[in-house]
């Protein structure tokens, strides 16, 4: 598989997870209502005014894609690793909170693991297309190819 198939392929599974994130509610809340990815995306920006910073693996994640796009792997690995260390950063949030009050968060939802997903195929698409770089690299070494003669 060369290195263009491998780049779709990843992009194409991160951009499908990342949309059926939105389908689906990111936490549970303890009043039993859940917290949509919707809003989510909407509203997140707001995070760092509360101490959070996940929404802001989103630009990374579009930043990430640019770059595998691109082929610049380096650059790419280096974004969707800081996307998803904003990521984690998600399971810090206790409370969703709203215009007048917080509710605590019971649990995340399918739509938190579907957007946490699509960022994994972005670095592992990553990683497959540097091992393929080193695979290639390996071989055209003129050590290597003086070795094979």
């Amino acid at each position: 598989m060369n290195q263009a198939t491998i780049t779709r392929i990843a992009i194409t599974a991160s951009a499908l997870l990342f949309y059926f994130s939105l389908l689906f509610p990111v936490f549970t809340l303890a009043d039993g209502e859940e917290y949509t990815a919707l809003r989510a995306l909407f509203i997140g920006w707001w995070g760092p005014m509360e101490g959070v910073y996940a929404w802001f693996a989103n630009p990374l994640l579009a930043l990430a894609g640019f770059f595998l796009i691109r082929q610049q792997t380096a650059r790419s690995l280096c974004a969707i690793l800081a996307a998803l260390a904003l990521t984690t950063s998600a399971f810090l949030i206790e409370e969703a909170h709203y215009f007048e009050y917080s509710v605590a968060v019971e649990k995340r939802a399918h739509g938190f693991y579907l957007w946490a997903g699509s960022q994994l195929c972005v670095l592992v698409g990553d990683l497959l297309v540097l091992a393929k770089d080193r695979r290639a690299l390996r071989l055209k070494s003129p050590a290597r190819r003086e070795a094979a003669a």
